[in-house]
C-alpha cells in the first residue's frame, strides 16, 4: 500500500520463497495470502489462522493511500489462473505461446464463474520479451539462452511441456539434472551459465513466447495476443548489451 503512489493503479502480487518461508506450491495458500492482505488492507484487527497461512495480532498502523489495491497473481499453471478468476483482480502470464494464453482466458473465465464475477472486473496481462531488430538470428540466439535458463526452474520447466514443448522441456529437464550433478552448489546458475542447453530450445520454441523481427512484426504479434483474450501486453524489451 505505501508503494501505491508510485506504482500508477496496480501492483502485481506472486507466491515466492523469499524472507524465509519454505517454497511449497499450494492453490490453498494463494488463496489464503490473497485473503490476509485485503484484510489487512481493510485495516482489519487480524486474527486468522487458515489451513496453510496465520495472521494474528495485528492491524495495519495507517490509513490506506487507496480504498482498494488490485492484486494480480503471477501464474504459469491453469490451477493458479483459475484461482485467480476467482480471488484476483489480474493475472499476469509470462513466455506464453498464443495457445496458451488461451487456455489461461478459458481457465479465468472457469474461475469467475465460480465467483459470479464479470470479465470486465478481470485483467488479463502477458508479459512479452521483444526484440525490434534487423538481425533476428541474433536476437533469437538470445533468447534461446533466455528460455534454456528458465528451464532450470522446475515450474517454468512444467509449463513449458504444458504449453506445448513436452519433448524440448524433457531434453532441457535431464540437461539441467546433468548440470546440477556436476555442479551441486550452483555457482554456474548464480551466474546465469546455461551450459550449452540452449542447444535444446528450438527456433520454434523461442519464436513461440518471445517477438522478434521489424517494427510492423512486432506490432503485428502483440495485437495477436490481444486478439487471443490478453488485456494488458507488457511489452519490454530484451537483447544484447555493448561493453
Amino acid at each position: 500500500t505505501a508503494l501505491t503512489p508510485l506504482s500508477g493503479p496496480q501492483m502485481t502480487s506472486e507466491r515466492c520463497a523469499a524472507h524465509g518461508l519454505e517454497y511449497e506450491p499450494s492453490l490453498q495458500w494463494m488463496r489464503e495470502y490473497v485473503e490476509v492482505v485485503r484484510r489487512i488492507h481493510r485495516r482489519e484487527v487480524m486474527d486468522y489462522v487458515g489451513e496453510r497461512v496465520r495472521s494474528t495480532h495485528y492491524r495495519l498502523g495507517f490509513e490506506p493511500h487507496r480504498e482498494h489495491v488490485p492484486i494480480w497473481i503471477a501464474v504459469l499453471k491453469p490451477g493458479m489462473m483459475r484461482l485467480s478468476g476467482e480471488i484476483a483482480d489480474g493475472m499476469l502470464m509470462y513466455f506464453s505461446p498464443l495457445a496458451y494464453v488461451e487456455v489461461g482466458v478459458r481457465a479465468v473465465a472457469e474461475g469467475l464463474d465460480t465467483a459470479g464475477r464479470d470479465r470486465g472486473e478481470f485483467d488479463l496481462a502477458l508479459m512479452i520479451p521483444t526484440c525490434v531488430t534487423d538481425e533476428p538470428e541474433a536476437a533469437r540466439a538470445i533468447a534461446r539462452k533466455q528460455v534454456a535458463w528458465y528451464n532450470n526452474l522446475p515450474f517454468y520447466n512444467d509449463m513449458f511441456a504444458l504449453a506445448g514443448f513436452e519433448k524440448e522441456a524433457g531434453q532441457l529437464r535431464d540437461a539441467w539434472a546433468e548440470i546440477r550433478a556436476r555442479d551441486p552448489e550452483g555457482n554456474g546458475w548464480t551466474q546465469l551459465d546455461t551450459g550449452d542447453t540452449e542447444q535444446y530450445v528450438t527456433d520454434e520454441m523461442a519464436d513461440a513466447v518471445v517477438v522478434i523481427g521489424d517494427a510492423d512484426h512486432c506490432a503485428a504479434r502483440i495485437e495477436d495476443y490481444v486478439a487471443a483474450g490478453v488485456d494488458t501486453p507488457v511489452v519490454f524489451p530484451f537483447g544484447g548489451y555493448e561493453p
